[in-house]
């Protein structure tokens, strides 16, 4: 496999054909061409059904503008998709160019043998106003202010259902709309991440609706392919405004009805585009989903791909006010919205304390935390508060538990998977630290979870075991064994000795035998007679 580290234009032509042109007959010389450039491999998520997604790969020509499909023959969208996974390529920064490889009629690029192409990396400059000067294939911002533009479609056979004022409304609250993208994600983020209505300023071009605007296309929608019309609107908008990603930080498509297939909306991951089809343009939960996608964010699966519904990165709703919900704890890590209450316990044996929910971020004290990490091999774990509360109120799984969570290790695009619901008194064991809920209170103010990750030792254990073991044990060895052991020993057992045997012993035998032996035996022998 080869790498090169700019976009060049390196590629074996036949001899015996034009530049750029194959070998063949004269009819297929009009419909293919070689690729001539390296083009921006992106990886796509594609929401098929409430449940269902499929993922694929495209390609951006950055000399055309076009958006390539890449055919699967040889296996090498599958492949493709392999080196995604294992985080060999990235989406919208590496790219890809091999000899021999052309483009169809239908602007699907034929691929023979991945193993031989040429990676590298994107380096073509953006010059997006504040942003000027980075790359396009920079991983996007999560934080910051957001310029966004949503496409309405005017086609000869279908438009876009919504007008405009309810598509800027859905996107922006223009008009008051209580739950709207803008509304939800600057709630979510605590203003890190702002909205801003795209108004045409910057073009030239008088938008009539904030944020909107509607493009018109020759290309008809009925029965055609979304990747179609998706370029014919892409392309006539680029006409109509100039280039799109050096002026936007988002651009969302809402297609018309009508287009080939089932399918809800697509984003590509690392990119500024997202497209939606027709009313799938005005919910919330699908806007999030998506412009997730965008900054990098993965599925929120559980047992499938993404039925999470702790979070919006899992299931979508045909809901136009809701659910009021935010992102689960992986994604919040990703994210960077709440830095200053998260912790990573890689490096330290245990935790135990108070975990709080995104809902009372601000009211939080210095030392609470909101969301807590450890690594485990190749798996961070992630461990939080799925409060159901204010922003978070429509969370529609594990409300008011404690949710953990496990990823590929790192911060960049990952599916997460939902491994744990936890109550009061239960406790998850399968990581390598176990993970404890001692009690859920949501009667505090703001309400909280008590946590032990791992094994925590009380602190009042640890200071009476080092002072009795070293003070006590050497004192009362040292000084009680010389003091009292000599004195007794030495003083008592001589003394007695000495004096009272000698003394006793003399006077009692020679005093008395002596004195009544010749005393009493003369006297009455003497006078009786």
């Amino acid at each position: 496999m080869k790498f090169h580290s700019v976009i060049s234009t390196i590629v074996a032509l036949n001899t015996a054909a034009p530049q750029g042109v194959l070998a063949v007959s004269s009819t297929q010389k009009l419909r293919r061409r070689l690729q001539n450039n390296p083009c921006v491999l992106l990886f796509k998520h594609v929401m098929t059904g409430l449940e269902s997604s499929e993922e694929h790969v495209d390609c951006f020509d950055p000399q055309t503008e076009e958006y390539l499909q890449i055919a699967n023959e040889n296996g090498a969208e599958k492949d493709l998709l392999k080196m995604f996974r294992a985080n060999k390529i990235f989406s919208g920064q590496s790219t890809i160019q091999q000899n021999g490889a052309y483009i169809d009629e239908n602007n699907i690029l034929h691929i023979n043998d991945v193993g031989n192409a040429q990676f590298g990396i994107n380096t073509a400059a953006n010059n997006r106003g504040r942003d000027r000067g980075r790359t396009i294939g920079r991983q996007l911002s999560t934080i910051g202010d957001k310029e966004m533009l949503a496409i309405k479609v005017d086609a000869p056979d279908s438009d876009t259902t919504s007008s405009k004022a309810f598509i800027s409304d859905s996107w922006f609250g223009t008009s008051g709309d209580p739950v709207n993208f803008k509304s939800q994600m600057e709630a979510c983020s605590y203003d890190s991440f702002t909205v801003n209505p795209a108004t045409g300023s910057d073009t030239g071009v008088n938008f009539d609706t904030d944020g909107v605007y509607t493009v018109s296309i020759q290309q008809t929608v009925n029965g055609v392919a979304d990747s179609t019309v998706r370029n014919a609107v892409v392309s006539q908008a680029q006409t109509d405004l100039g280039n799109l990603q050096s002026q936007y930080d988002h651009v969302m498509l809402c297609l018309p009805p009508g287009t080939s297939g089932g399918w809800i909306a697509y984003a590509y991951i690392n990119w500024y585009l997202s497209v939606y089809n027709n009313n799938w343009c005005n919910y919330p939960s699908a806007q999030m989903h998506e412009i997730g996608h965008n900054i990098g964010l993965g599925h929120s699966g559980e047992g499938a791909t993404y039925d999470d519904q702790s979070g919006m990165m899992g299931y979508s709703y045909s809901q136009d006010d809701g659910p009021l919900m935010c992102f689960n704890g992986p994604k919040n890590w990703q994210l960077g919205w709440y830095q200053d209450k998260q912790y990573d316990l890689t490096n330290t044996a245990s935790y135990e304390g108070k975990l709080y929910g995104i809902a009372d971020y601000e009211g939080t004290g210095n030392d609470d935390y909101v969301l807590l990490r450890f690594q485990d091999g190749a798996n961070d774990y992630y461990i939080s508060f799925n409060r159901q509360d204010g922003i978070n109120v429509g969370t529609v799984e594990g409300r008011n538990q404690v949710l953990v969570h496990r990823r590929a290790s790192g911060t960049g695009y990952a599916q997460s998977n939902l491994v744990a619901k936890l109550n009061a008194g239960q406790q998850y064991n399968q990581a390598s630290l176990p993970i404890t809920v001692n009690s859920i209170d949501l009667s505090a103010t703001p309400a909280f979870a008590s946590v032990t990750i791992g094994t925590v030792t009380d602190e009042p254990t640890a200071p009476p075991t080092e002072p009795p073991t070293q003070g006590p044990t050497p004192s009362p060895t040292h000084q009680p064994t010389p003091e009292p052991t000599p004195s007794p020993t030495f003083q008592p057992v001589p003394a007695p000795t000495v004096t009272p045997t000698p003394a006793p012993t003399p006077a009692p035998t020679s005093a008395p035998t002596p004195a009544p032996t010749p005393a009493p035996t003369p006297s009455p022998t003497f006078q009786p007679v």
